[in-house]
């Protein structure tokens, strides 16, 4: 899952003129969002905090 990072959203939000409360607000209601991806594409540090959600592919016989 990917965090929010508080900073950029109210740089972003200053930018574009959106009062900081507001942006905070946003940052306070977001949610994290889970990325779908293939193991092998994980990097290695990212593997340590990774929660397989689900597999998919061919059902092995025996399984």
């Amino acid at each position: 899952m990917t965090s929010i990072d508080g900073r950029i959203v109210l740089e972003t939000a200053a930018e574009y003129g959106v009062p900081g409360p507001v942006a905070r607000e946003l940052t306070a209601r977001a949610r994290l969002c889970p990325y779908l991806l293939e193991h092998k594409e994980v990097s290695v540090s990212q593997r340590e905090s990774a929660r397989p959600a689900a597999r998919t592919g061919p059902r092995h016989p025996g399984r």
